[in-house]
């Protein structure tokens, strides 16, 4: 099946390998391009699979590798519906066929070398003759027609516990072999920067102690898992805006148990991160990072006149038209959830969008929260003299229902 995509892919190259491999493509007339590329785990191969599929406006088909993966799997399979027996196609005949259909498709076959040799063999005639003759559905042929192309890229991990090697003869049958090793330093953290959206700073403590502890993993077994660019990248997603009380956390789910087995590895792997005094950088440069964004999104939106301007009483009315105004574009169900509190997408649109009724109408809440909120969290719910962005969120987060109680019956305006 052809993959939805839901996201725009960035792949940010070491050297020149995709402009290399996107100039193959460009430069390919007809039939199978195969192309493998081999390295260890998180270093963006999908993802660079995936980018080339997004700039060159080709339709992406996915199979994952399994030992579980049959034949069935990669062609299809007879189901039942409605009293009726029908043959469901599957991504490698579907890719196929959109090759056929629009001139080129990219086939991504993720962990080749976890498939079984016997699995391995189905993809021999397709990648040599471009050719596929179904066991699936006993008779069929599928070619890629003359002038149309199909893009054959696979993915391998050498060195995984647990896959296959690949067969001397299915190896031979790619055109090029591609190695993807992990970033130098400085490109990684452009990845960990662009991807995450997060500042340098943050991204270069991230980086520079998981290249720490990835060569401690390569290069003494201190580690059990090395700490890839993808789980550097998920770190700071998932820390970018979450409460600091839960950094500790973070650290554990997303670090710690993720490169560590053993309740010993995972002890001294904690012992290692405290040493590096990692929490306490890392909480640093996010208060920073919170600052510097409300600093700007201050300076952008507000005239100096109106930093020091006093809530006016027209401040509940003014935010009543917005906000109708949005349920009548969005509908209810946009702003208040099925629980029946306020959602938080629409609380950004009414920032974005309405920065100065936004703030005349939420600075209401200070007498409310504003205590609790120092209290907690040792910030204060002003910035540059306006109600900060970052207090909205806290009460969002920890008093959803003060919240939409506040919206529905303080100060009405739902």
């Amino acid at each position: 099946m052809a993959e939805k995509r839901m996201k725009s892919y960035i792949y940010i190259q070491q050297n020149n390998e995709y402009d290399y491999i996107k100039n193959l493509i460009d430069s390919f007339e007809e039939g199978v391009l195969g192309i493998l590329l081999i390295g260890p785990p998180g270093t963006a191969k999908s993802t660079l699979a995936r980018t080339l599929a997004q700039n060159l406006g080709s339709k992406l088909f996915l199979i994952d590798g399994s030992p579980e993966t049959d034949r069935r799997d990669l062609e299809g399979t007879w189901v039942i519906k409605k009293n009726n027996t029908e043959f469901v196609y599957a991504a490698l005949v579907e890719a196929m066929d959109e090759a056929n259909e629009s001139g080129i498709s990219i086939l991504l076959v993720d962990e080749i070398n976890a498939f079984r040799h016997a699995t391995q063999v189905a993809f021999n005639p397709v990648l040599a003759e471009g050719e596929l003759h179904m066991i699936s559905k006993a008779g069929e042929t599928h070619k890629i027609e003359p002038g149309n192309k199909m893009v054959f890229i696979a993915t391998m991990n050498p060195g995984v516990m647990g896959v296959v090697s690949l067969q001397e003869a299915f190896d031979d049958r790619f055109d090029h072999n591609i190695t993807i090793e992990y970033a130098n330093k400085s490109t990684e953290v452009s990845i960990v920067q662009k991807i995450a959206e997060v500042p340098k700073e943050l991204a270069n403590i991230i980086v520079s102690t998981g290249r720490e502890m990835r060569d401690g993993c390569i290069k003494n077994d201190t580690f059990d898992k090395p700490f890839s660019t993808r789980k550097a990248v998920n770190f700071a997603k998932a820390i970018k805006y979450l409460d600091l009380k839960y950094l500790d956390n973070a650290i554990e789910s997303s670090i710690i148990n993720k490169i560590a087995e053993t309740p010993q590895r995972r002890k001294s792997t904690k012992m290692f991160l405290e040493g590096k005094d990692f929490k306490a950088q890392i909480k640093g440069a996010l208060i920073r990072m919170r600052t510097k964004e409300e600093k700007t999104e201050t300076e952008e939106s507000m005239p100096p006149a109106i930093a020091s301007a006093k809530l006016n009483g027209n401040a509940t009315e003014e935010m009543r038209a917005v906000v109708s105004n949005f349920i009548a574009k969005e509908g209810r169900s946009a702003i208040i959830n099925t629980n029946g509190h306020v959602r938080w997408s629409a609380i950004k649109v009414f920032r974005r969008d309405h920065k100065e009724v936004f703030r005349n109408y939420f600075e209401q809440m200070i007498d409310l929260f504003g205590d609790a909120y120092i209290s907690e969290t040792h910030m204060d719910p002003l910035y540059a003299g306006r109600v900060s962005s970052t207090f909205i969120y806290w009460i969002y987060q920890h008093h959803k229902d003060e919240l939409t109680k506040f919206m529905t019956d303080t100060a009405p305006v739902l």
